[in-house]
């Protein structure tokens, strides 16, 4: 009885994710741009895989992906955001994916909602300048994300776009210093670093973010470089962590005192 009923449960599960992947395809699909014949999901798709140098990446199918992101322009912003806020966190979304996967008649089209909210971010890498038109609503994603995920990627969107997503400084700040997520700290401050603010906006929360967990603290002395001599108030930081356990911690620091305030470094005995 038991096992008839996990059945049901799971032809259930894959009925109901067939259904919203069917709806989902619908709406997509009715106002996705299109290149070449290919939806641009498809492009994005292709564009996030071989992004990234990686065995099996192949460069030229990048090219052509890039081509294709580049000619749609600005008409991929509604698309791309609605990558960008897809959401596979509730509760009852992931029980049926999980029942769905335990069954093996049907092959479930799904793509995970973090791969949406990546690619989305790569494609916006492919569009360079002309991605700076959708930063007040990358702002307002981020400040509302429907996910941890779907912040960090919309984070890594940001930073992607550079110096033209100013505007986004003051959410990144709070974000780097007040989110409870790790990796969204990690990749507020990483997005800080690409836009470039003034030093004495961001100098102040990279130097808080050294007493953070190493991961974070990792990304605020990668950031602090950036900022090369101006930002010899996180020196005295720096030097307090040439003493941390952590030897991956150490290395870090002794790279940025190195770049940031040589004489300092060599007074603390970094070679």
């Amino acid at each position: 009885m038991r096992t008839v009923r996990k059945r049901s449960q799971i032809v259930f599960a894959v009925f109901v994710i067939a259904i919203l992947g069917i709806i989902t395809w619908g709406v997509l699909s009715s106002h996705e741009p299109v290149h070449a014949g290919k939806p641009l999901s498809a492009w994005c798709e292709q564009y996030g895989t071989n992004h990234w140098p990686h065995p099996g990446s192949d460069s030229e199918k990048q090219a052509q992906a890039e081509t294709a992101i580049q000619y749609i322009g600005t008409n991929a912003f509604p698309t791309l955001l609605v990558m960008l806020r897809a959401n596979d966190s509730s509760p009852w979304k992931r029980r049926l994916l999980a029942l769905a996967y335990k069954q093996h008649l049907f092959k479930i089209q799904h793509v995970q909602a973090w791969r949406q909210n990546w690619q989305a971010a790569c494609a916006f890498t492919a569009l360079g300048a002309k991605g700076s038109n959708a930063v007040p609503a990358l702002i307002e994603l981020y400040n509302n994300p429907p996910s941890a995920p779907s912040q960090r990627y919309t984070a890594m969107t940001l930073g992607n776009i550079g110096p033209a997503a100013k505007a986004a400084i003051p959410s990144l700040i709070q974000a780097a210093e007040h989110s409870g997520e790790t990796e969204v700290r990690a990749y507020a401050i990483n997005a800080l670093s690409q836009i470039r603010p003034e030093p004495g906006l961001v100098l102040p929360t990279l130097i808080k973010c050294l007493n953070d967990s190493s991961t974070v603290q990792n990304e605020a002395m990668d950031a602090l470089i950036a900022f090369g001599p101006g930002a010899r108030p996180a020196v005295p930081t720096l030097i307090q962590l040439l003493q941390n356990p952590n030897t991956d911690i150490v290395s870090h620091a002794q790279k940025s005192l190195s770049q940031i305030d040589p004489a300092a470094a060599a007074k603390a005995g970094v070679k």
